[in-house]
């Protein structure tokens, strides 16, 4: 069971840092775009939509497949 959780915390340490690094070239991809103020603003909202939407779709996953496993 110790090498199931510290493999999850690998997994989950690795997934945040890839997570980070993406996002962070995203936005500076996304601010070096040609765009006025507005849209950008407008393009960098629903960037951070998507990303509450696809974190919250992992999370439920995970815990879905945690309660199978158990």
């Amino acid at each position: 069971m110790t090498n199931i959780l510290h493999a999850g915390y690998q997994r989950t340490a690795w997934t945040y840092f890839t997570f980070q690094y993406n996002y962070v070239m995203s936005v500076t991809l996304i601010m070096n775009v040609p765009l006025d103020q507005k849209r950008k603003t407008t393009v960098l909202i629903l960037f951070e939509f998507s990303i509450i939407l696809s974190t919250l779709y992992q999370l439920l996953c995970c815990r879905k497949t945690a309660k199978s496993n158990s």
